[in-house]
């Protein structure tokens, strides 16, 4: 019946969030969504024009029908600075949680995210003593590494060489659909 072309045009939706109009079926929007089977199946609050007009920001939504769609978990994680954009999943959390998608409202709370990219970031310094050298370490991309020398006046220099490697792992095994 999936392939039944008016079976189809009946299907599709026009929603409207913001200034942005996206187009998909009821089908995506209800598979996974309490909010949209509940909206969708039981009222007919479209506009004159046939859309639906949602109330939410429209990047966050767009990351909610990418979701909806694919079943890919998104991930907000910046090369720059290693980490993860622990902001936009917090943002994220709150719109599945009003569109009602458990599936995402676990990914999130349960930082799944944090087993697919894994920063390990290695901190050495090697001062002039042997046997002196400090050493720090940290296996998290939600973590930053931050070495703070003392402040004060010494003759000599407090480290000759700061030496940091990192290294990241992108896992895409655990990006596996969470439906």
């Amino acid at each position: 019946m999936e392939d039944d072309p008016s079976h189809t045009e009946n299907n599709r939706i026009t929603l409207r969030v913001g200034e942005r109009l996206f187009h998909t079926t009821k089908g995506t929007l209800t598979g996974e969504s309490g909010y949209f089977q509940a909206r969708l199946t039981r009222l007919n609050d479209s506009d004159a024009n046939g859309s639906y007009f949602i109330d939410s920001d429209p990047t966050l939504f767009e990351v909610i029908l990418r979701y909806l769609r694919t079943g890919t978990p998104p991930l907000f994680f910046d090369s720059a600075t290693m980490a993860h954009d622990l902001e936009k999943y917090a943002a994220l959390l709150s719109e599945a949680r009003y569109f009602q998608i458990p599936s995402l409202v676990a990914w999130i709370v349960e930082q799944r995210y944090l087993q697919v990219i894994q920063v390990d970031t290695k901190i050495r310094v090697f001062k002039e003593e042997p046997g002196t050298d400090l050493l720090a370490s940290s296996s998290t991309s939600t973590s930053k590494v931050e070495y703070f020398p003392s402040t004060g006046i010494e003759r000599r220099p407090y480290f000759k060489v700061l030496a940091i490697a990192q290294t990241v792992t992108f896992d895409p095994k655990k990006l596996e659909y969470y439906g």
